[in-house]
């Protein structure tokens, strides 16, 4: 008996270097994009609902004023840091794209002035940094039931 041969032929298949090249292209596109964004620093800083604390006390408290990476800048810190300022009662931040902050500041009141100290809505007494004339002013010594009120 005669034994047939068969003749398999074995295609490879080419590769297509456009493709790779391309897909090779849009990642490094991607990367680099994302690598500038984060490095990318912070342009606009936009503080609101402040009249007691001024907006570079608030930048300079919340640690902004280097103007750090947008990347880099942490809502908890920064919200911890203001709120350490006894004028201020509560902060809310936003951050939206490309680089903007914005804080949101309620502050304490000024109720009145007592020794030369300003007398807050918290019934905290803080020094008259900013020199207010325009509130009442305490002539009485209330020292001795201070504190039966404001705890």
């Amino acid at each position: 008996m005669a034994t047939k041969r068969i003749k398999i032929k074995v295609t490879q298949k080419k590769l297509n270097i456009r493709k790779i090249l391309l897909v090779i292209l849009i990642i490094f596109l991607i990367a680099f994009s994302v690598a500038y964004i984060i490095k990318l620093p912070l342009k606009n800083i936009y503080v609101t609902g402040n009249h007691l604390v001024s907006e570079k006390d608030i930048i300079k408290t919340a640690n902004l004023d280097t103007y750090p990476p947008y990347i880099n800048t942490y809502f908890l810190n920064i919200k911890e840091n203001l709120l350490k300022n006894n004028y201020i009662k509560t902060v809310n931040i936003k951050r939206k794209i490309p680089n903007k902050i914005y804080i949101e500041i309620e502050e304490y009141k000024p109720i009145a002035i007592y020794k030369n100290k300003l007398i807050l809505s918290s019934g905290k007494m803080v020094n008259n940094d900013q020199n207010l004339k325009y509130l009442p002013y305490i002539i009485n010594d209330i020292d001795s039931v201070y504190n039966k009120f404001v705890d």
